[in-house]
């Protein structure tokens, strides 16, 4: 048997492996379970590359190129949903986001998923992307870049202000040092919503022109190579508010998410809550719902006043 079969044959399951991994973290439907089981079991070389996956999504190392298929399988039907998925493989884009030996390289992130996503990247940003939208990354010792491609996406930017954290997008850039803010992309160009803090934009056409200050608040586009001032709805700072999917997401992170759109807000009694760890589909719009979810799920006590909802440990 030719060596180049079995690289080929083993990138393959690799490939369906990651991509399994992920339509297990959704609520499969008791179809996809069924195909699941049906793909696992029949080879063992499925079940081991399957183990395989986990250690690399637990540490939310990088998101890869979507996947728009299903595994080729005769036993199941395909589902015909993309999806996202975690590569295993490739070593070098692993080290790009865990801040290890990172190579001058950027790491593609795509989302064509069925919710929006989260990704925290080594900086410590934390990216939120809606479904079919793409960027590249590189974060390395001195350097914080995103290539913005398509879709839509919220950036909670780490503050470090020797490393300013550049977007390139269509039309201009957009520079911080620790903020948030959105980046839309439309039939009309690029849009820039400031959420916390200031943003820096500059535009292509002027690229030796003083950078344009956005506060909090304030709305631009970019269209043409020009910046122009736009209004932007209430709605529009809500996104996201509906289902967000977490990767191995620290319990504080996903509700710092919940209590920026839902009130009351959680609490935790004590920052050991905040540390645990959360892999699941969840719906924000609601605290009080989120938060019952969150205590059935981590055996917390959960107590409300008209003003927060407290989790806390079940006293042993």
């Amino acid at each position: 048997m030719p060596r180049w079969w079995l690289w080929g044959r083993n990138a393959r399951i690799a490939r369906d492996a990651a991509y399994w991994h992920t339509e297990m973290l959704e609520a499969p439907s008791a179809e996809t379970q069924a195909n699941f089981e049906a793909w696992r079991t029949a080879d063992p070389a499925h079940e081991r590359a399957y183990r395989e996956v986990e250690p690399f999504s637990a540490l939310g190392s990088r998101l890869a190129s979507p996947v728009r298929r299903a595994p080729r399988a005769s036993t199941f039907t395909k589902p015909a949903f993309g999806v996202v998925i975690v590569a295993l493989c490739l070593v070098g884009g692993f080290l790009l986001f865990i801040g290890r030996g990172a190579s001058p390289a950027y790491a593609e992130v795509s989302n064509y998923g069925r919710a929006v996503r989260t990704v925290r990247l080594a900086d410590g940003t934390i990216v939120a992307l809606d479904r079919n939208t793409s960027l590249s990354i590189l974060i390395t010792q001195g350097s914080r870049r995103i290539r913005f491609q398509s879709g839509r996406a919220r950036f909670d930017v780490a503050n470090d202000p020797a490393t300013p954290f550049v977007v390139e997008l269509r039309g201009g850039t957009v520079r911080s040092t620790g903020s948030e803010f959105d980046l839309v992309a439309d039939a009309d160009g690029m849009r820039v919503i400031a959420l916390r803090g200031t943003a820096s934009l500059s535009s292509s056409d002027a690229p030796q022109a003083s950078d344009i200050g956005l506060v909090a608040g304030q709305a631009m586009r970019f269209h043409d190579g020009r910046l122009a001032p736009i209004s932007i709805s209430r709605d529009e700072r809500l996104w996201p508010a509906s289902r967000m999917a977490f990767d191995d997401t620290p319990l504080a992170d996903v509700v710092a998410a919940a209590n920026k759109i839902s009130a009351p807000p959680i609490r935790f009694a004590s920052a050991e809550i905040g540390r645990l760890r959360v892999t699941a589909v969840l719906d924000l719009r609601d605290t009080r719902a989120l938060a019952r979810k969150l205590s059935a799920t981590f055996g917390l006590k959960v107590s409300a006043t008209p003003d927060a909802i407290r989790l806390s440990r079940v006293p042993s």
